[in-house]
């Protein structure tokens, strides 16, 4: 899993969840440090199977980055996160589009079971 947070805090405790549920878990700090690890991660071969990200974050967006992983890496699926009450229509919109979307804060067991839908979905 690659983790995608601009805040420190929420990355640090999303990452222990994940790795917890045991999920081997790399956590950047914004969009472009993401499509870095995922270049990087392609090169070695090594890509991972979702990314879980923010949805606002400054420069590029939890939204674009789904949308360039979907352009240059389409087996990488997307769960996204947002803490924003003024995401509403986003987050409907992104779950009409069949996407896994968590509200912050999100327990350890919402988090899991968002990534475990998003694997399973895209091993159908």
């Amino acid at each position: 899993v690659l983790l995608v947070d601009d805040e420190a805090a929420v990355r640090r405790v999303a990452q222990r969840m994940l790795a917890a549920t045991g999920f081997d878990v790399e956590a950047v700090d914004g969009g472009a440090a993401a499509l870095t690890a995922l270049a990087r991660a392609a090169a070695h071969g090594a890509l991972p199977s979702v990314v879980v990200t923010d949805v606002q974050m400054p420069g590029i967006g939890g939204r674009e980055l789904g949308a360039r992983i979907a352009a240059a890496y389409p087996d990488v699926r997307v769960v996204y996160m947002s803490g924003y009450t003024t995401d509403e229509l986003l987050r409907r919109q992104l779950a009409r589009e069949g996407r896994e979307v968590v509200v912050k804060p999100v327990t350890s067991a919402t988090l899991r079971a968002a990534v475990e839908a998003t694997l399973a979905s895209a091993a159908r």
